[in-house]
């Protein structure tokens, strides 16, 4: 499990960078919008919560072989801390997927485009 949460971390980090990064180009062609800077604060927020994340994982226990071999004695971080951090993961998730939601109500398009192209993004919900 250990090895799991290392791994996700490390690599959900740079998918979330590429898909802002993608936003960015998408619904702000000017620089210094308000997206735009929503946009590069998710971005530091998500890189400085994943090494964090990452760092955290890997010294949860104290011996540090206790979280593969849990029949050493030792002491580990509790269950509330590591579902406070699975928090953080999820409201993060949330906002990326609002994000870009923001900015498709702004276009210029009738009712039904901007509902049509709304529900292509929230599709990342499934």
């Amino acid at each position: 499990m250990f090895i799991a949460g290392v791994l996700y971390n490390a690599g959900i980090a740079p998918l979330k960078v590429a898909i802002v990064l993608e936003w960015l180009r998408t619904f702000a062609p000017q620089p210094r919008c308000a997206f735009y800077w929503l946009c590069y604060v998710s971005i530091w927020l998500n890189v400085a919560y994943y090494i964090a994340a990452i760092v955290v994982d890997s010294i949860q226990c104290t011996p540090r072989q206790l979280i593969w071999d849990s029949t050493l004695k030792g002491t580990c971080l509790s269950t509330k801390a590591a579902e406070a951090i699975a928090w953080v993961d999820v409201v993060s998730d949330i906002a990326l997927l609002a994000a870009p939601q923001l900015a498709i109500w702004r276009f210029k398009l009738s009712m039904w485009k901007k509902a049509g192209v709304a529900l292509i993004f929230a599709v990342g919900l499934l």
